[in-house]
């Protein structure tokens, strides 16, 4: 009865029910395709984010382990070009301190490190490491850091960035400045120049003595002091318990032409003392108090707290003399002078004495003893997986 009933539809709607059906049955089965497919996409997607990120991440720690990379302990202090140290205000030597990326490389740091990020490993490594220098005075590297997983990663993302650091090329050594340079400047000498007597607290002179009065004048300026000349001649410390004439000096300077004494004293005919030509001669005290007519000549450079000149004495000024009391004890008919040549120089130099000045230390700077690098350009940055 019923195969009648259909065969009396004609097959018609049954042929058209099985065609909806089977249009419904495939548009469903694409669309379940295509959401399964695109979940698939979706989270493969997410990995790989997830690791691109975590490779960043990876690259960005190890750059800054680079940067603040210091160097320690310091193998090299700051020093001057004749091979003094450089002291700091506490009187310490000054370290050299190398930072920053170039000397992370220079002193082979690891090249391989590995990172922790999301409970997942991230090795990096430094490859491709190229140096050169720029020029006498400036020095670079080139390198790339590339990160990846370790741990099992399920899409393989690697990421690399190509950098460079570059450095001036230092030598830790502040120059000096010595005689002769362009760049010396020379001290000022404190007293009068071509006077062969400047004396610089008092002045006590015998009557008839007017040739010692023309001989012996007071700086023009009157705030000069004996310390300043100690300092312009390098007696910046005087020691103590210096010896007596007639021992021998203590000798100041490895030329040995700067010799000091306590006291220079002397009398009686015999005495013929002779300050050297070509020498500075120091002393506390200078006391001569007759000689005999015989000639006691002062030459090179004399500097005294006390000059005092007295009896029969030929005193023969062929250099220049600096004292902070200076007394001539004897009329002039006694204690004669007699002038020949003397008299100081812009360089403070008499009596054939030529000062050799102290070298001039130059100035120093942070950056000659903080020797910093950092990342100055980034050639390239790619994801490859």
């Amino acid at each position: 009865m019923i195969n009648k009933y259909i065969q009396s539809q004609t097959g018609g709607s049954l042929i058209l029910v099985l065609f909806i059906m089977l249009f419904l049955s495939i548009i469903g089965t694409m669309l379940l395709n295509q959401t399964f497919y695109s979940q698939q996409t979706i989270t493969k997607n997410a990995v790989v984010q997830a690791e691109f990120y975590k490779a960043e991440g990876a690259i960005d720690l190890m750059i800054d382990e680079m940067n603040n990379f210091v160097e320690n302990p310091p193998v090299q202090f700051l020093e001057y070009a004749d091979g003094t140290p450089v002291l700091d205000n506490n009187n310490e030597r000054i370290p050299i301190v190398r930072s920053g990326p170039f000397y992370y490389l220079y002193y082979g740091e690891p090249r391989v490190r590995e990172f922790t990020i999301g409970g997942d490993t991230i090795e990096v490594a430094i490859v491709d490491i190229v140096s050169e220098g720029l020029s006498d005075e400036r020095k670079k590297y080139d390198y790339t850091l590339v990160a990846s997983l370790k741990s099992s990663p399920e899409v393989n993302v690697t990421r690399e960035v190509t950098m460079t650091t570059v450095v001036e090329d230092k030598t830790g050594i502040i120059r000096i400045i010595k005689e002769g340079d362009e760049e010396f400047i020379y001290p000022t000498f404190p007293g009068n120049l071509g006077e062969r007597i400047n004396y610089l607290v008092s002045r006590n002179l015998a009557n008839n003595t007017p040739n010692w009065e023309q001989n012996s004048k007071k700086p023009n300026d009157p705030t000069v002091t004996l310390a300043d000349f100690l300092t312009f001649y390098g007696l910046k410390s005087i020691p103590n318990n210096l010896p007596n004439y007639p021992n021998n000096p203590l000798v100041y300077n490895p030329e040995g032409t700067i010799r000091l004494y306590n006291e220079l004293t002397g009398s009686g005919g015999n005495l013929n003392l002779v300050i050297k030509p070509g020498n500075l001669t120091y002393a506390n005290k200078v006391e001569f108090t007759g000689c005999g007519n015989s000639t006691v000549e002062i030459s090179g450079v004399l500097i005294a707290n006390e000059v005092i000149f007295q009896g029969s004495c030929n005193y023969k000024i062929s250099g220049g003399i600096i004292a902070n009391q200076f007394k001539i004890g004897s009329a002039e008919s006694s204690t004669k002078l007699i002038t020949a040549g003397g008299g100081f120089d812009g360089g403070g130099g008499a009596g054939g004495y030529k000062h050799v000045f102290d070298p001039i230390y130059d100035n120093y700077t942070e950056a000659d003893y903080q020797w910093s690098s950092k990342v100055d350009e980034v050639l390239n940055y790619e994801t490859k997986r």
